[in-house]
């Protein structure tokens, strides 16, 4: 769709009103101080979680890493999203971020591998696949 040289002139017009200024130079001037101020009274420190490295050099999430003993512990997809407060489908996301970072094909090794790895310490479970 294209619009007409008025229509164009109206709809810049009308941007101006509502913003109040004039220019869009005087807008980013005005916004970057106060955008700087406000990211340097933030508190970065608790913002991003540690991750857990195995000795391999495989890093998980704190949260992921959670999930996954959940899954060692014999829990299911949606037992792990009730007890996490979480939807069942972002479980199960976390699961296949975990299976791609360990390199396997289920959950069921990647419990093995991690195991193995020194990542999860729970104690073995009878898996039946």
């Amino acid at each position: 769709m294209t619009i007409g040289w008025d229509t164009a002139r109206i709809f810049h017009a009308q941007i101006r009103k509502i913003m109040g200024m004039y220019d869009l130079t005087e807008v980013a001037t005005m916004a970057l101080p106060r955008i700087n101020a406000l990211k340097d009274s933030l508190p970065l420190e608790g913002l991003y979680s540690p991750r857990v490295e195995a000795p391999s050099g495989i890093y998980l999430s704190p949260k992921n890493k959670e999930v996954l003993e959940l899954y060692a512990q014999g829990a299911n997809t949606t037992e792990i999203a009730q007890m996490l407060g979480l939807e069942r489908g972002a479980v199960g996301a976390r699961r296949h971020r975990i299976i791609n970072i360990l390199g396997v094909k289920t959950i069921y090794q990647a419990v093995q591998k991690a195991r193995s790895m020194g990542i999860i310490t729970t104690a073995p479970i009878c898996w039946t696949q």
